[in-house]
């Protein structure tokens, strides 16, 4: 609900109209629309990226955004940058 925020998960919920794929992107719950057919390459571009980066840098930005989810933005922050002011 979250991702795509409370008044739109309230209407989809409370109606249970379905919505497309434009309609998802719209409402941030999908980040990317491919052609059809296209999913699973689209998803291997991406994972690609994901495998050349940095291991480490990967594992502390996914453990960042752990936790920012269950504390809050401010807690992901200092666990990446313990000296953040303020």
């Amino acid at each position: 609900m979250q991702e795509i925020g409370w008044g739109n998960a309230q209407r989809y919920i409370l109606t249970g109209d379905e919505f497309d794929g434009a309609e998802a992107y719209r409402m941030g719950f999908v980040q990317k629309l491919v052609a059809p057919g296209q999913q699973l390459q689209a998803a291997i571009e991406i994972a690609e990226k994901i495998a050349a980066a940095a291991p480490l840098g990967v594992q502390a930005a996914l453990a960042s955004s752990r936790l920012a989810r269950s504390a809050g933005n401010r807690a992901g922050l200092e666990a990446l940058m313990p000296s953040l002011p303020g």
